[in-house]
């Protein structure tokens, strides 16, 4: 777990140009990010616990959004370098689209109960 946390905070610093201040903090505190591109995600499932996050970032050119396929999140539109972050509360299994590019970008969150 030290690793991905210090891979994260690496990845943060990378994007430092990139991202505003406060983005960064947040970011590099995450347990789990997702990048958007115009044709895929990577990656495209990802399995965190109850509580955790999951941010996702638009690197491409065309604005995307995340919209589960239940509707039990939906981003506003992302426009390139935007970025939205999510918290799970419950375990379960969350599919989710881009709407805009239903057909390309597909994923899926795997939430597992709390770790104990």
């Amino acid at each position: 777990m030290r690793r991905i946390t210090a891979l994260l905070i690496f990845s943060a610093l990378m994007l430092s140009p990139l991202i505003p201040l406060q983005a960064q903090a947040r970011i590099a505190t995450l347990a789990q990010v997702v990048d958007i591109y115009d044709d895929h995600l990577s990656p495209e499932t990802i399995t965190i616990h109850v509580g955790e996050k999951v941010t996702w970032i638009n690197d491409g050119e065309q604005d995307h959004t995340v919209s589960s396929i239940d509707g039990r999140f939906n981003s506003s539109q992302l426009a390139p370098d935007d970025y939205v972050t999510v918290t799970f509360p419950q375990p379960g299994t969350y599919p989710y689209i881009c709407s805009i590019q239903r057909t390309n970008i597909k994923g899926k969150i795997i939430v597992k109960p709390e770790m104990s």
